[in-house]
């Protein structure tokens, strides 16, 4: 792919979590705040993925090659608290109050990578959509 290399290395295996992008999140609560809305809201950008998935997005959206990343098993973390398989926010009473969802994490994700000064390759991020 013409990627630079990174070497190898380990995440956990995947466990589908919300993503969130601040100025995304910060809007979708200013709908809530100028509506009056009241309840329980789920403000997350649209879609999940697991850890080990946005790594591998970051990865690609930065023009990095994404296959040097290794899942692996949960055990060999000896984390203090398991973690679960599945905890994704549904933005169920957003849609029903009709207000508008936020966009795909995967854009809100590409933008941050496109204005972030470590990359250095704006144009990637982009292009791999």
């Amino acid at each position: 792919t013409g990627a630079p290399t990174l070497g190898t290395c380990t995440l956990p295996p995947p466990a589908a979590l919300p993503l969130s992008h601040a100025g995304d999140s910060a809007s979708g609560l200013a709908r809530f705040a100028f509506g009056r809305r009241q309840g329980v809201f789920h403000v997350t950008n649209r879609g999940s993925c697991s850890r080990f998935g946005m790594a591998r997005d970051i990865l690609e959206l930065a023009g990095l090659d994404p296959d040097v990343l290794v899942p692996i098993d949960s055990t060999a973390l000896d984390r203090p608290a398991r973690r679960p398989e599945y905890s994704v926010l549904d933005d169920m009473a957003m849609r029903l109050a009709g207000i508008s969802r936020l966009r795909h994490y995967r854009d809100a994700l590409a933008d941050y990578i496109e204005s972030a000064e470590w990359t250095g390759t704006k144009s990637a991020a982009r292009s791999r959509q």
